[in-house]
């Protein structure tokens, strides 16, 4: 769907009013659609739509009063993040893709304590620990591992683990290793054997 342009517009300085003159604007034009007028290159979020000449904008207009200007309204935008996407045959499509870039800017650091975790180091309940790409997991002996619940990862300091060739070390000789639970117990990493001392 291309951009509506029919008619004109007149805008207020300050204002978040627009009067249209043959603009249909009712069910041609949505809330959250983006209206400027030609030529400025700065773009508003339509707030509502009151009839065929009259729509309310997001943000006060910031440019100068005009009377009987062409004006555009851009209708298309990504499906999942909204981001406006020109097509063939609109105006103004330098400032739109600026505006894609400063949307994606935004969410990109709307993210940003992601970025911590994947790029510096943090600690998420005081326990799990991420830095660069190591990860420190919980550590216990077996008897103080917490009560099984399913999903939960650490390190048991005792625990006996299996040697290359398939045998456990003996009672009270355990060198170590990662820990799963299940709801009911904790088990060796990637085994089925639950974890002893």
């Amino acid at each position: 769907m291309a951009q509506y342009r029919l008619g004109t517009v007149s805008v207020t300085n300050g204002s978040t009013a627009v009067t249209g003159v043959g603009s249909f604007w009712v069910g041609n034009v949505i809330a959250t659609n983006l209206f400027e007028i030609q030529g400025e290159g700065v773009w508003y979020s339509i707030s509502s739509i009151t009839d065929n000449g009259d729509l309310v904008l997001g943000a006060p207009y910031t440019g100068t009063t005009k009377t009987g200007v062409a004006y555009a309204i851009q209708r298309d935008f990504t499906p999942v993040n909204a981001y406006p996407t020109p097509t063939y045959g609109d105006v103004d499509t330098s400032s739109l893709i600026r505006q894609t870039f400063l949307d994606i800017e935004a969410a990109l650091v709307a993210l940003s304590p992601l970025s911590a975790i994947l790029n510096g180091s943090i600690s998420i309940n005081g326990s799990l620990i991420i830095s660069g790409t190591s990860i420190t997991l919980p550590t216990s002996t077996v008897a103080g591992l917490p009560a099984p619940a399913l999903g939960l990862l650490a390190y048991a300091t005792n625990a006996r683990v299996f040697n290359g060739a398939g045998t456990q070390e003996g009672s009270g000789a355990g060198t170590g290793g990662m820990v799963t639970s299940t709801a009911t117990a904790w088990h060796l990493a990637g085994t089925n054997t639950v974890a002893i001392a």
